[in-house]
């Protein structure tokens, strides 16, 4: 049997983790930070960052990404699709992380990790060349468009993502204006 959700868009929310998940999450970077396993480091962090609805969390979808899935008639996701880490590369963040003479603060950690966490939607051509200059729809990722699943990948539902591309007038801006609200 299923259950009638009474609104399915408030189902689907996402929100920034709470203060004891956050302290989990640094002993574990301290505990990476102080290992001596040199060349698994970025890696771990990756790995436990993964787990998260909230992780690489989709604050736009690119032009092409849009035009790519609506050439699917919206469902399903096309292939090559990535989430672009477009504030600055995740391996850079976790080098800023790592590659220091000691382990950052809880507070400079977390809001480091935070603000360049954020990522667009965008195809593979996109990400790949001239990123720069690619046009952009802004999403509130708190209503949990294309969250993190669990490892790998990100969610795209038929009910959800395919429907909002479907039916809302999209607007595009560059993506150095999305960089300059956030």
């Amino acid at each position: 049997m299923n259950k009638k959700i009474s609104n399915p868009k408030e189902s689907f929310w996402v929100s920034e983790p709470n203060e004891e998940t956050k302290k989990e999450i640094y002993k574990l970077y301290k505990a990476i930070y102080e290992s001596n396993l040199e060349d698994k480091k970025t890696k771990l962090l990756t790995y436990i960052f993964a787990w998260y609805p909230w992780s690489w969390r989709v604050v736009g979808i690119s032009k092409g990404a849009y035009l790519e899935i609506k050439e699917k008639n919206f469902f399903p996701i096309p292939k090559k699709l990535v989430r672009d880490h477009f504030l600055q590369d995740r391996k850079v963040t976790y080098n800023q992380m790592i590659n220091i003479v000691k382990p950052l603060d809880f507070k400079n950690w977390w809001d480091l990790f935070w603000e360049n966490d954020q990522t667009v939607l965008m195809t593979k051509a996109e990400h790949d060349r001239d990123r720069e200059n690619v046009l952009c729809h802004e999403l509130n990722w708190k209503e949990g468009y294309f969250s993190c699943n669990p490892l790998i990948g990100f969610k795209y539902r038929k009910s959800y993502e395919a429907e909002y591309l479907k039916n809302t007038n999209l607007e595009w801006i560059n993506i150095e204006k999305v960089k300059s609200r956030l």
